[in-house]
């Protein structure tokens, strides 16, 4: 059992932590670890915050479903 708890113990991560040690690319992992889908600034909010997946996708189906959008090339 000591065993085990001491294994543990060694494996416990401060997250806090890295996150305030950690330089832009580690805390960037961190992030990518957190929000697969990444994060989006809100500004209704004033802040990140994970990105919804589902309205981002109707979107998208909504967009490719109406082809070209605009001037007639499309641009």
């Amino acid at each position: 059992m000591e065993d085990l708890l001491r294994q543990t113990q060694k494996q416990a991560v401060d997250i806090v932590g890295a996150w305030n040690n950690g330089n832009v690319n580690q805390r960037q992992e961190l992030a990518t670890a957190f929000y697969p889908e990444g994060l989006v600034f809100s500004h209704e909010r004033g802040y990140f915050e994970p990105a919804n997946a589902v309205i981002q996708q109707m979107v998208w189906r909504c967009l490719d479903d109406l082809g070209n959008v605009g001037v007639p090339d499309g641009i």
